[in-house]
């Protein structure tokens, strides 16, 4: 009912950065003679920069907001609903939290990671946060909740930094270098093609 999920607990961030560096590798690997020798290349490798050069996520906090509703949720036995299953009605409070920045970096674990993630989920460019308050709770625990909640996004999206900062270092020379190899491949084939002594057909 308070439909958050586990941040920050995929498949590892450097798995997905070495599978971005892979793929800029294998998309220049596909490149032929006359995309590279056409003028826009240079916008061609642009657009491929962009598209692996990773933005890490900026909580806007000040432009947090929030809303309230009252749900009915099922509850199991325990110590605060001792006896049969049963519905009970709770307030749920829901935090809005924009954010600037690649939103998939939310979901990736980082090589320094603890056992207690952040629960929340990503949309629309918001970090939302749900709390179940039961009526005799005391309200300022939702306020706790929350920014603990915050606490621990922010201690993860500082070692996403850790490892994003490097990855979009590399990213130009990674690709002038899987140019460059191109392009050696490219004038070997076609030396090799010359080399047969018939006319080529474009």
């Amino acid at each position: 009912m308070n439909n958050n999920t586990t941040l920050f607990s995929e498949e590892t961030l450097r798995s997905h950065l070495e599978s971005l560096t892979s793929g800029i590798r294998s998309t220049i690997n596909q490149f032929s003679e006359k995309n590279i020798s056409d003028p826009d290349f240079d916008l061609t490798i642009g657009q491929l920069v962009s598209r692996n050069v990773l933005n890490v996520p900026i909580l806007q906090e000040d432009d947090t907001s929030m809303k309230y509703e009252e749900v009915v949720v099922d509850v199991m036995p325990s110590y605060e609903y001792p006896g049969p299953s049963r519905k009970v009605k709770k307030m749920k409070y829901t935090f809005f939290t924009p954010f600037k920045g690649s939103s998939e970096l939310f979901l990736y674990r980082t090589s320094e990671f603890n056992f207690n993630p952040p629960e929340g989920k990503i949309e629309n460019g918001e970090l939302i946060y749900n709390y179940l308050k039961s009526p005799e709770e005391n309200i300022q625990n939702v306020k706790q909740a929350h920014s603990n909640f915050l606490f621990s996004v922010k201690w993860y999206l500082e070692r996403v930094v850790r490892e994003v900062g490097p990855h979009n270092n590399s990213v130009g020379n990674v690709i002038n270098s899987a140019v460059s190899f191109r392009k050696t491949e490219i004038e070997r084939q076609k030396k090799m093609g010359d080399e047969l002594g018939f006319k080529i057909r474009s």
